[in-house]
C-alpha cells in the first residue's frame, strides 16, 4: 500500500516540475501559470506612477488593425495553454520539404539501383572471366601434354634412327668385307651395280689404298659420280 503511495506522489512530482518546466520556457511570468500563481508573487508596477496616470496603450492603425491576427483562443490561457508552442514550419514549408524528401529519396533509389546493376555486371564479367581463365588452364595443361608427348616422340625417333644407322652402317661394313680382297678390276665392275652413294658406304669402310683401286677401276662413264659420293661420304 505505502509503496503505490509512493509511486502516486512520485508522479504527480514529476508531471507538476515537467508542466512548470515546459511553462517557464514559454515565456511566461510564473504568477501567471495556473497553479504556480499561487505561490509566485505578480511583478510590482513602477514606484511613483498610480495605476490610473498609466499612460494608455495607443490604438493601432486601421490597416494595422485589419491585418492583425485574431486573438488567441480563451483557452489557451488556461492550463493546457502553458503547454502550447507555436509551429516551427507553415504547411507550405512543410510541403515543399516533403517534396524535396521524395525528389531525394527517388535520386538515391535510381542511383542505388544502378549500383546493383553495375554489381551485377561486375559479377558476370568476373564469372566470366574465371570461366576462360579454367579453359585456358585445361587447354595449357593440354598443350603440355602434347608436347611431352611430341618430345618423347621425336626422341624415341632419333634413337630409332640412330640404332637404324647403326644397322646400316653395320651392314655396309659386313658388305665391304667382300671388296677387301680380290682382282681390282673385277671388284670395281660389280661395285659399280651399285649406286653412287651406297658404292660410297662400301668405299667409306675400306681403306683409303683399297678404295682408290676400286675407284681407278670403274667405267670411264661412271668414275666422277662415284668419286664425287666417295669424297662427300669422307667429308672432303
Amino acid at each position: 500500500m505505502m509503496k503505490n503511495i509512493l509511486l502516486v506522489v512520485a508522479g504527480l512530482v514529476l508531471f507538476v516540475g515537467s508542466f512548470a518546466a515546459v511553462a517557464l520556457v514559454s515565456g511566461r511570468h510564473p504568477s501567471e501559470i495556473p497553479g504556480l500563481g499561487l505561490f509566485v508573487k505578480a511583478p510590482e508596477q513602477p514606484a511613483g506612477v498610480p495605476a490610473h496616470e498609466m499612460p494608455s496603450p495607443r490604438a493601432a492603425p486601421e490597416d494595422v488593425a485589419a491585418e492583425a491576427p485574431a486573438p488567441v483562443a480563451k483557452a489557451s490561457s488556461g492550463l493546457v495553454g502553458a503547454f502550447v508552442m507555436p509551429a516551427p514550419y507553415s504547411a507550405d514549408e512543410i510541403e515543399r520539404l516533403q517534396q524535396a524528401l521524395h525528389t531525394a529519396l527517388a535520386q538515391a533509389k535510381g542511383r542505388v539501383d544502378e549500383l546493383d546493376r553495375r554489381e551485377k555486371r561486375a559479377a558476370e564479367w568476373e564469372h566470366s572471366v574465371e570461366q576462360r581463365l579454367s579453359e585456358l588452364a585445361q587447354l595449357r595443361t593440354l598443350l603440355e601434354q602434347k608436347e611431352s608427348e611430341l618430345r618423347a616422340r621425336e626422341i624415341q625417333l632419333a634413337k630409332d634412327a640412330q640404332v637404324k644407322n647403326e644397322r646400316d652402317e653395320a651392314s655396309w661394313k659386313e658388305i665391304a668385307g667382300f671388296f677387301e680382297e680380290g682382282d681390282p678390276s673385277d671388284l670395281a665392275q660389280r661395285l659399280a651395280e651399285f649406286e653412287p652413294e651406297k658404292a660410297a658406304k662400301i668405299l667409306g669402310n675400306l681403306d683409303d689404298s683399297r678404295a682408290r683401286e676400286l675407284v681407278n677401276g670403274l667405267p670411264k662413264e661412271k668414275y666422277k659420280p662415284y668419286l664425287e659420293a666417295y669424297r662427300a661420304r669422307k667429308g672432303y
